[in-house]
């Protein structure tokens, strides 16, 4: 019985030892980019905009989001003007945007001036019907 107690503790230890934590890292993301495609969701969102229409300014510690007013019903839900708390965080060798302390997805580094916002893929998990974006320079 103390061995099965012993082997319990020893894995326990183990297993919340060895996971790793959201650790904030240096971002390439600061300044002005382009909202430019919106895609998924449970309504399968499939939007485009032109450059410099959909502005996200990510300054030291906020991200500014700043929509115009004629965007399209569909494509506007997510695009409320507003400022949220932002940081990158990587984890298992991902990294991941943080808007007010919540995931939004994993972001994948398409080129220096373009970056996917995978929402399906969180450091959580996987989850279907979730939007993505891309971001330009």
């Amino acid at each position: 019985m103390r061995q099965l107690q012993f082997l319990f503790i020893l894995a326990l230890s183990i297993l919340l030892t060895s996971c790793e934590k959201d650790r904030p890292v240096k971002s390439d993301l600061e300044g002005d980019w382009s909202l430019t495609k919106i895609t998924g969701g449970l309504a399968g969102l499939d939007c485009s905009f032109d450059k410099d229409l959909i502005i996200w300014n990510f300054s030291n510690s906020d991200l500014r989001v700043l929509p115009p007013t004629s965007i399209p019903t569909e494509c506007n839900e997510n695009l409320i003007s507003a400022t949220y708390e932002w940081k990158v965080v990587k984890r298992n060798g991902n990294s991941y945007l943080k808007l007010d302390g919540e995931h939004w997805g994993q972001m994948t580094f398409v080129d220096e001036n373009t970056i996917d916002i995978n929402g399906s893929i969180t450091p959580h998990g996987t989850f279907n019907d979730a939007i993505s974006y891309r971001i330009e320079k």
